[in-house]
């Protein structure tokens, strides 16, 4: 099936929807996400994520993790 894009970019998209998950559902650390969604390089993977997405993984989690309204 046809997706209109290049295939490293296609890869990337779907790597980056699985880190996107993990981010969202895990503690995990930011590099061990990038190995487990498969680059070996996690300032490759920060890269490739605000390529796409257009923020850091980090600041992404902490986009959407609930804020504490209690002071």
């Amino acid at each position: 099936k046809e997706t209109g894009f290049k295939f490293s970019n296609y890869l990337n998209i779907i790597r980056i929807e699985k880190a996107k998950d993990l981010l969202n559902n895990t503690d995990d650390k930011i590099t061990d996400i990038a190995f487990k969604v498969g680059y070996t390089s996690d300032t490759y993977f920060i890269r490739q994520f605000k390529k796409f997405t257009n923020i850091t993984p980090k600041q992404y989690r902490k986009r959407q993790k609930p804020q504490d309204k209690r002071k």
